[in-house]
């Protein structure tokens, strides 16, 4: 069970969202609940900040808040490594593709970096399917690769605490997602490939996502580019949760992620939970 969750908070109008989160996770994963802000305002304005924040989640003896300076970015990751931190909860603070840049300013460089699964918040929020009774669902996007099976061990681990369904989906290349994911070429058979092949091939990895969620997972392959599989799957599944693996990309190779995760987060309506590569050991096959 997480025992830390460090939440990063600033000024935007979507902190709100984030903070909300944080505290939804903590109180549904009995968690400690570290708010951190790095502070870019007069401090006495920081102060202000957080104490309304401490207000608003009504935070215990055991949460923590705290006021840094320097960088956003290593003093989140500071508090990751110095608090054992089981998640990282930040804002997107970016709605689609050409505001990815302010997400990469601070989200897109712990998403690739920090040492726990990072869940990334859009700046409003749907009701969740939870609180209206309905049924809900991790929906954990998977392509092959052992980055999403690290990312389906996390998924079922949290759906299990949550009490949640686990989705795993694979998002079948047609000719769209082809053309504006060049990924997709090296992740499936060929469009010219026979119909049974490509459905073999996805089912070969949706049997083998649900082999490790041990069993406790459900099986979906649709055809469209990968975010908007996901998304898709979630308005209809009670979808909580979209899961990600970051696939470990950063730097000059950070377009890359752009590819599939980036557009996952930029774009969902709902929370985004990315593996980051140097956190994947956790999830690793015993």
């Amino acid at each position: 069970m997480p025992e830390t969750i460090v939440c990063g908070l600033d000024t935007s109008s979507g902190a709100d969202a984030v903070a909300d989160t944080a505290r939804w996770l903590a109180n549904r994963l009995q968690a400690r609940l570290v708010l951190v802000h790095v502070a870019e305002e007069p401090m006495a304005e920081a102060e202000e900040l957080l104490t309304s924040f401490r207000v608003r989640l009504g935070l215990g003896a055991r949460d923590d808040v705290r006021l840094l300076e320097g960088s956003p970015e290593d003093r989140l990751r500071e508090a990751v490594d110095n608090d054992a931190a089981d998640l990282l909860v930040v804002g997107s603070r970016g709605r689609g593709a050409l505001q990815s840049a302010v997400f990469g300013s601070v989200s897109r460089s712990l998403v690739t970096s920090a040492r726990c699964p990072v869940v990334v918040v859009p700046s409003s929020l749907p009701d969740r399917s939870s609180e209206r009774g309905g049924e809900a669902s991790i929906v954990c996007g998977v392509d092959g690769s052992e980055h999403a099976v690290a990312a389906v061990r996390l998924g079922a681990d949290l759906a299990a605490r949550l009490g949640f369904r686990l989705l795993v989906v694979h998002a079948l290349p047609d000719l769209g997602a082809v053309a504006s994911y060049p990924g997709a070429r090296s992740t499936a058979p060929p469009l010219s490939a026979q119909p049974d092949e490509r459905t073999r091939h996805a089912q070969r990895i949706i049997d083998a996502a649900v082999d490790a969620a041990a069993g406790r997972a459900e099986g979906i392959v649709e055809p469209g580019r990968p975010w908007e599989v996901l998304e898709s799957v979630a308005d209809r599944e009670g979808g909580e949760l979209l899961l990600v693996a970051a696939r470990g990309l950063s730097g000059l190779r950070a377009a890359m992620f752009g590819s599939v995760a980036n557009e996952v987060v930029t774009s969902s309506r709902r929370p985004v939970v990315v593996l980051p590569e140097p956190a994947e050991s956790r999830f690793a096959s015993t």
